[in-house]
């Protein structure tokens, strides 16, 4: 019988639904036309689904899809991003956005080895793809075992030739008929070859640029399995046809992918080479790549390469360990002038600059800006006498400069550097740096209260691009604090919850996590959500206690932040400890204490605070506007009506220019009010919140009350802190229970619990903060 038919006539008796897979029906011998009728006979079974797999392009491909209106491509055939992502969190794999991110990239995609990979994640603690997309070699062993498995169930009478072909074509980072024609014996057709290698599902196709020849790649865990498989055949020879791929590329100017090959081949003198030659060009527009290139070179090649040794520790992040890199700047300018003239100094530059960073990784700012200092001085004599020396890398040093200063709370001369890393960054269109410079600049004015200012720079960024995947969450950190600062200060709220998801919290690496903390204080203030917003500050602390060190910048945004937070939530002892913790060497800090000060009952206390900062220095009207809304309640507090009046109608003047109202918040609605009658004016904006409460409840202990407490808490009876005193023990115990009265408690132990939560005993070992226990530039510790 007919064996179609019969097929027919079988599937026809069966009672469920089913599906028929017929693969590769490009392969058979018989014409196109017989297949597709064929094809057309069996669906006349009932209830049958037909899936057929024909290798592209075919005639009868385009013939099938004649037949039916559904068909798939290959490219459509790959896992995607997301649901790589996606795997993994259903498999409830650890940090499942990260994994299936590398998992992906590392794949290119393909079923069968994102499968291999994602199993092996399963069941192993560290990761399978490296943060560069390399897999570990437990994933490249599983891969390189498929693909023996591959080549040796391929038909026999064309795995050999199969074989080698894919292990000759394995060298190309991007297989082309052109490339093809370099890397095949002569008798072999390019295009022949290139067909087999694109349908062997070991590719993935190349996005296409316009006027360039269509290409394929194999992902990296596939390309590395088989340059092993091909380096245990024949080491000499794969090393020799990668040197020959880097020197055409070469010969093509692409610099980038000449030291790739170079690399691939181990032969890491002529990678760094390369790299060395064309150093400006990788970092501005292939920064990605030279990252990971670098990641791979042995540290050992690196002796007698300081610039990219530097290079290395600056963009790969070897930072903690970098103050060995060399030696020191000279301290006197004279000697700084000598060695702006030595033709080494373009080396010196790059290792000082990432000594420093070295330092302030480690969170001994005071070094690391002392030495920023000199560096400057030394780069602007370097510029006068060997321009051509130092210029080309400028932008990205400057950068790192800036951020220096800006950890380290000197925030003129961070501005200074940023802006001069803005204009050069735009000069050499190396743009992640100008948004980074300019959203750190944006970010400066937002934290100064100026918000057209801060607008202005925000407004530059976001014009420019901003480094991809990799560089992008850290050149964009700048703008969305500022962001999210500027609409705050405009009491939108709305909007700042929006800008503060998406920018989250900090990574464990972020150097400006304390900006971010602040921010997101801020809004808890702004949202009554206080409670929140400091459990995520003293979590944050907590984790980074070098980064809080004595001269850092972080110190001065944590602690007013803390501060601000304890008094919203009506914790004005502790909001008075932490503040009396640090010295008021800040604005923002004095502005606090002032704040503290006032609530409290002190407004004399409060008006003594703030007599220095009341003054728009510095062009940061934020301090300005605090310190005015302090004097002016202070002085309604004291009854004068007068000088308040008139410090309200300054501060809604100046709020009007900067547009800045969010300090308004910090004075209750009550005396709000009272001002905005007695002045006859207001702010423009409606300011409706007050982040504090009316009321503060705060205990204060006479100097007697405190030596009772703090026996107490020694273990001492009444008799003996009588004794010690040289008073009655009647005394004694009246002050007790006055203390007693005082903090709300009903025994010794609950006056003593009550007195430790609010810092209100002598005790180091309570008290204490982050600031001081370690202080890094403090070489005692």
């Amino acid at each position: 019988m007919d064996s179609v038919q019969v097929m027919v006539d079988l599937f026809s008796m069966l009672r469920h639904d089913y599906v028929l897979v017929l693969e590769r029906l490009d392969t058979v011998s018989d014409p196109p036309e017989v297949v597709v009728e064929t094809i057309n006979r069996l669906m006349q079974s009932p209830g049958i689904r037909i899936i057929v797999t024909v290798g592209e392009p075919s005639k009868l491909g385009d013939m099938l899809v004649r037949v039916s209106d559904t068909s798939v491509r290959a490219q459509d055939l790959l896992f995607s991003a997301a649901e790589t992502i996606q795997w993994c969190q259903e498999l409830g794999l650890s940090q499942p956005q990260v994994i299936g991110q590398r998992i992906y990239v590392s794949s290119g995609g393909i079923a069968c080895w994102v499968a291999r990979a994602v199993e092996l994640a399963r069941h192993r603690a560290e990761p399978i793809v490296d943060v560069f997309g390399r897999p570990n070699p437990e994933l490249l062993k599983a891969v390189t075992g498929d693909l023996q498995q591959l080549f040796g169930t391929s038909d026999p009478n064309t795995a050999p030739a199969f074989r080698s072909l894919v292990l000759a074509m394995a060298p190309a980072r991007l297989v082309t008929e052109e490339v093809a024609a370099d890397l095949l014996p002569k008798a072999a057709s390019p295009k022949a070859a290139v067909e087999i290698v694109r349908n062997s599902g070991l590719t993935v196709a190349a996005d296409q640029q316009e006027d360039t020849a269509p290409g394929w790649y194999f992902p990296d865990v596939v390309r590395k399995a088989l340059l092993r498989l091909a380096t245990d055949e024949n080491p000499g020879h794969i090393q020799s046809v990668l040197m020959y791929l880097s020197r055409r590329a070469s010969e093509c100017e692409d610099h980038l992918l000449a030291a790739q090959y170079a690399a691939d081949a181990g032969n890491w003198v002529s990678t760094l080479d390369i790299v060395e030659k064309h150093w400006v060009g990788m970092v501005t527009h292939h920064l990605p790549q030279l990252r990971a290139l670098l990641d791979v070179v042995p540290d050992e090649f690196l002796h007698n390469r300081p610039s990219i040794k530097a290079g290395k520790a600056v963009f790969v992040g070897m930072l903690a360990h970098t103050p060995t890199l060399g030696p020191m700047l000279p301290e006197s300018d004279d000697d700084l002038a000598k060695l702006a003239a030595d033709p080494a100094v373009a080396t010196t530059i790059h290792v000082v600059t990432v000594q420093s960073m070295g330092l302030r990784v480690a969170g001994r700012y005071r070094e690391a800006m002392t030495l920023t200092h000199r560096l400057v001085t030394l780069t602007s004599a370097a510029i006068d006498r060997q321009p051509h020396l130092v210029s080309g890398q400028l932008p990205v040093l400057r950068l790192q400069w800036a951020i220096t200063f800006q950890l380290a709370g000197d925030e003129v001369e961070a501005s200074v550097q940023f802006m001069q890393a803005y204009r050069g960054g735009v000069a050499a269109d190396i743009e992640f740096v100008a948004r980074n410079s300019a959203g750190n600049l944006a970010m400066l004015w937002a934290l100064a209260g100026h918000v057209p200012r801060a607008e202005m720079w925000l407004a530059r960024e976001v014009d420019l691009h901003d480094g991809g995947a990799v560089l992008a969450p850290m050149v964009r950190i700048g703008g969305l604090v500022a962001t999210a600062l500027t609409h705050l200060d405009r009491l939108d709220t709305a909007r700042t919850e929006a800008v503060l998801t998406e920018l989250g919290e900090p990574t464990h690496r972020e150097e400006l996590w304390a900006y971010i903390a602040y921010a997101h204080a801020q809004f808890a203030l702004m949202t009554g959500s206080a409670y929140s917003g400091l459990a995520m500050v003293q979590r944050l602390v907590a984790e980074r206690v070098p980064q809080c060190s004595a001269s850092s910048f972080a110190r001065v945004l944590i602690t007013a932040a803390r501060t601000d937070l304890h008094l919203a939530l009506g914790q004005a002892n502790l909001a008075e400890a932490t503040i009396n913790e640090m010295e008021l060497d800040h604005p923002l800090l004095a502005a606090a204490a002032a704040r503290v000060a006032l609530y409290t009952g002190q407004p004399e206390e409060a008006l003594a605070i703030v007599a220095h900062s009341s003054t728009p220095a510095a062009g940061a009207p934020r301090i300005h506007i605090e310190a005015l809304l302090v004097r002016a309640a202070a002085h309604l507090a004291l009854g004068a009506s007068e000088p308040a009046v008139q410090c309200w109608r300054t501060a809604c003047e100046l709020a009007q220019k900067s547009m800045c109202y969010r300090p308004f918040t910090t004075v209750p609605d009550s005396v709000r009010r009272e001002l905005s009658e007695a002045a006859e004016t207001s702010t423009i904006v409606e300011v409706s919140i007050s982040v504090f409460p009316d009321v503060v409840a705060f205990v204060r202990l006479s100097p007697r009350e405190q030596i009772v407490l703090s026996g107490l808490a020694q273990g001492l009876s009444a008799q003996r802190i009588a004794d010690d005193q040289y008073v009655s023990v009647h005394t004694v115990r009246s002050q007790m229970r006055t203390v007693y009265r005082k903090l709300g408690a009903h025994s010794k132990a609950e006056a003593i619990a009550i007195a430790r939560t609010l810092r209100l005993l002598d005790n180091k070992s309570e008290a204490s903060t982050p600031f001081t226990l370690y202080d890094p530039d403090d070489h005692r510790n």
